[in-house]
């Protein structure tokens, strides 16, 4: 009778079945590191909104004015992709004082409920300007998934945050 001498090394079908576990298991990891991406991207954007209008209200208490004016309008203008600081009681894409500040990819403005899409802030009061409880939502959206995020302002620009999938 002859002996078989086992040879060290991997049978085939094991290299098979370990490289398909690796497989499955970065396939998860993918999914799971993918839906942290979306939210972090949300995050930074609700971050930035937020930012924006809490400048636009601080510059009112402020009394700060480009051209030295007593009492200035701020506001923020909410495009697509962006949103913009700009002075006075309405936007003008134009003007040299607008400050512009780029959502994070990915995420867009889906819907707002604000005048010509602006929240503006009245002098001094920092309240907002024509200020509709029912109108006061924006809402952010990632191009890639359902996540949604609702930004709802008061009167006086606080900003209430709403997560969804």
């Amino acid at each position: 009778m002859r002996r078989v001498k086992k040879r060290p090394g991997l049978v085939l079908t094991e290299l098979l079945v370990s490289t398909g576990i690796l497989a499955v298991l970065f396939g998860l990891g993918s999914i799971v590191f993918g839906s942290f991406s979306t939210q972090d991207q949300m995050s930074l954007a609700v971050g930035r909104v937020t930012a924006a209008v809490d400048e636009a209200r601080a510059r009112c208490w402020a009394n700060y004015s480009e051209d030295g004016a007593q009492g200035s309008y701020y506001g923020v203008y909410f495009n697509e992709r962006s949103v913009v600081i700009f002075p006075g009681q309405t936007y003008n894409e134009n003007n040299p004082a607008n400050q512009s500040f780029d959502l994070p990819r990915r995420i867009y403005v889906d819907e707002t409920g604000f005048i010509n899409d602006a929240i503006i802030f009245a002098p001094l009061t920092g309240e907002v300007f024509n200020y509709d409880s029912g109108n006061s939502n924006l809402v952010l959206a990632d191009d890639h998934s359902q996540f949604k995020a609702t930004i709802g302002f008061n009167s006086l620009g606080v900003a209430t945050i709403e997560k969804k999938l």
